[in-house]
Formats: structure tokens, sequence, C-alpha cells
């Protein structure tokens, strides 16, 4: 550490999002750089709101600093690959420059905002507009398993375990292997995959460098339509403004295959119970309710992919419609879109 000059931000309004683009629901997050700006690599990974440190560790970090500091070494070399992990023509530069940031009080004249705003704001922007979230913006940062890889966390981009069925599975990974490059860009970490994955469409097919034992092989990573949405986004601190808007703030859960089976309820269909009401709620949901449909839709969803659904298919002032489980009776419920 003693090699780097630390320093450290605390406050989201007015971060450069042309040159500090990361995932912003995340506890903490590192920018690996050069006094000129270029960035060699991120460091921070999550994908769970109690476990919040279960894709970082101390080892894992440490691999990164000890790249970046490589890599500084060769930073004339490694300028233009480097190029990439800046954000491209962002169209904001700050939050504050967002039209839906919201501003949150306090002592410092109302400024004081949290990082996952900045992403609130981005998707807010798409609903205000009376427009749906696109993929691209609504499962944003995936993690890399979503396109089938686990990487372990206290190595530097090191792959864990291969999904079965997936497109690591069908490009060739295997156990122990090692991204040193992602579509041209070099890695040091599971943020630095997450960066080329946030910015792939659909059907990419990322050039895949590999250290495998003491050869280095180029694989073809494809992915695959729809390969976003195997990622969970209900932990995410941004989907309470989802949740304000689509679901009243209510929280849901999906059955456990126990309760399923005492509901009589399969495990291919939607069964999600309210875990959280608002104190005082008005609304039409109340505890221990089992949402079965949606729009007349009974094919399973988990919370995430309902308010990905809502998102993605309803405006403010649009009907949406529940059928639910009370108290073992069938009941049909509606209320609009706030």
């Amino acid at each position: 550490m003693d090699q780097f000059v630390c320093v450290r931000l605390v406050r989201a309004e007015t971060l450069d999002l042309t040159i500090f683009d990361f995932d912003p629901d995340m506890l903490f997050a590192v920018f690996l750089m050069n006094a000129d700006k270029t960035i060699y690599g991120r460091y921070g990974t999550r994908s769970d709101f109690y476990k919040a440190e279960r894709e970082i560790s101390l080892e894992g970090l440490r691999a990164a600093l000890a790249k970046a500091l490589l890599w500084h070494q060769q930073s004339a070399s490694l300028r233009s690959a480097l190029q990439a992990k800046r954000p491209v023509d962002p169209k904001y530069k700050t939050l504050a420059d967002y039209p839906t940031a919201r501003r949150r009080g306090g002592r410092r004249g109302g400024r004081c905002t949290h990082c996952h705003d900045i992403r609130t704001a981005h998707q807010m922007a798409f609903l205000n507009a009376g427009k749906p979230i696109p993929d691209r913006v609504l499962f944003s940062w995936p993690l890399p398993d979503a396109a089938g890889l686990n990487l372990d966390p206290k190595q530097a981009a090191t792959v864990k375990k291969i999904w079965d069925d997936s497109p690591a599975e069908r490009a060739g990974f295997q156990v122990g292997d090692r991204i040193e490059r992602l579509n041209g860009q070099p890695i040091l970490s599971i943020a630095d995959v997450q960066w080329v994955l946030h910015n792939a469409s659909d059907t990419d097919t990322l050039t895949t460098e590999i250290r495998r034992a003491d050869k280095v092989l180029s694989i073809d990573w494809k992915l695959e339509p729809g390969w976003r949405r195997f990622v969970d986004i209900s932990w995410r601190s941004t989907t309470r403004a989802l949740r304000r808007m689509f679901t009243q703030s209510v929280e849901y859960r999906d059955l456990k295959p126990q309760e399923r089976e005492e509901h009589g309820l399969g495990r291919g269909v939607l069964a999600l119970k309210t875990q959280f009401v608002p104190f005082n709620f008005s609304g039409p949901v109340r505890d221990n309710d089992v949402i079965i449909g949606v729009d007349g839709k009974t094919k399973f969803m988990s919370e995430g992919d309902l308010l990905a659904y809502l998102a993605q298919n309803k405006k403010r002032g649009d009907e949406v419609r529940f059928r639910l489980l009370r108290n073992k009776k069938e009941i049909d419920v509606k209320f609009k879109v706030n």
C-alpha cells in the first residue's frame, strides 16, 4: 500500500461519472489509477444485501494491487488497451446533473446523497419519460455467474466454478483458468469482468485470453439472449425506488418448498409471499398474502423478476392486477402505479 497514493471519496453528488463509473449498490469500491486518470482496474463486487463481503477479500484486493503496480510499470505499452476502462460519453457528468436525482436533507445544505442514488436517477430518467427500463440498465453490473462463471474472491479473476449448461461451459472454461484479458482489456478482478459484461450486448462474443497452468489460450465466450436476467436485483438498494412506484413499497419472498406444498403450489408457478408491509399501509395487500398471478401471468417469478416485469411493462397511472391467496382463498386485487 505504501506504493499507492490513497484518496478516499465519500460524497456521491459531485463524483465525475466520466471517470468513476462503478456499481453504486456496493459498500466498498476501489479504482486503481494512474495520476493521468488512466484506470488500471476496479475492485469491489457484491451480490447480496446481508452478505455484502462475500465477493471481496484482503487476498483478492492484494492480488489486484500487485497487478496494478505491474501494469503501472508497463503503462506506456498498455495505455491503448486500458482506454476501454473509461465510460464512453455518459449523458450526465455528475449525479447532480440528473434531473431525476433525489436531494437528501442534512447539515450540508441538503446536498448529501448516497452512491445508489446514481443508479436510481438513471432508472427514473426512463420511468419519468414513460419508457421501460432497458435490460442493460435494470440488470446492470452483472456478476460473471450470469454468463456461467463463478470467480474466486481470493484471487485475481480466477475461475472457481462453471455453471452447467451455461455460455461459459460452452466456451470451454475450466476451473483454475485465470482471465488475463477480456475483449482486449487487461483484467485484475471480478469487478473488471463485470465492467466488460456491463457494457456488453445480449449477443456479444467476448474474446477471452486465459492462463491455464503454464499456457496462455484464447477462447470465445459467447453471450446468449437474456443472459443478464440470471442475476438477482432484489437485494439492491435501488430496488426501493422501484418498490415505491410499482408495489407500494411491499416486499416479497418466494415460498419455501414446504410452504408451496402446504398451499398446493408447484415449483414452476408464481408464489410470492409478503415479507414486509409498510406501517399504516392502506393498499390492497395484507400480511401473509401470496401472489399467484400478475396480470394473468402465473409462471414462476422471483421478486426481482416481478419488479423487472413491472418496470418494463407499466408506467405511472397503469393498473396492476394481482391474484392472491389469502387465508387459503383466491382473491383478485388491483392498484395503480404511483
